[in-house]
């Protein structure tokens, strides 16, 4: 499925590959605090994926969800940048057609560092833990 192709992929950081993945047309949608993106078509696709996770950055995928859709998935997802400790989470609407991704859009959160973090994950008072408080080290 096209689904698991994006996953490996992204998470082998073999972005060229992506082309395969994305319809020769297909929309990247971004949005982020304060911002919005939009790249159509597999190169400029595949470009922002190579600029935005290329290396220096070196990020760690910490939480993958796949829900499954009529038209497409939808995926949960937060990443750790190991060298800045910068914190991201993101919800991915991908529609399919004919066995590709015609149009991907991404809502995240924008970069956390450890104050954000305590800002907006705070235990207190919430049902359940966070992802990122969960994995932390217990003091």
């Amino acid at each position: 499925m096209v689904i698991d192709s994006l996953r490996d992929y992204w998470q082998s950081e073999n972005f060229d590959q992506l082309t395969e993945v994305y319809a020769p047309d297909a929309l990247l949608d971004i949005y982020v605090p304060e911002e919005r993106m939009q790249f159509r078509g597999q190169g400029a696709i595949v470009e922002f994926w190579k600029e935005d996770f290329g290396r220096p950055r070196r990020f760690e995928f910490l939480h993958w969800v796949e829900h499954p859709t009529p038209w497409g998935c939808v995926i949960e997802t937060s990443v750790l940048d190991g060298p800045t400790g910068e914190y991201y989470r993101w919800v991915n609407l991908l529609f399919v057609a004919e066995v590709r991704v015609t149009q991907h859009v991404v809502y995240c959160t924008g970069s956390w560092d450890s104050t954000e973090i305590e800002r907006w994950e705070p235990d207190a008072d919430l049902t359940a833990r966070s992802l990122l408080t969960a994995l932390a080290p217990s003091n």
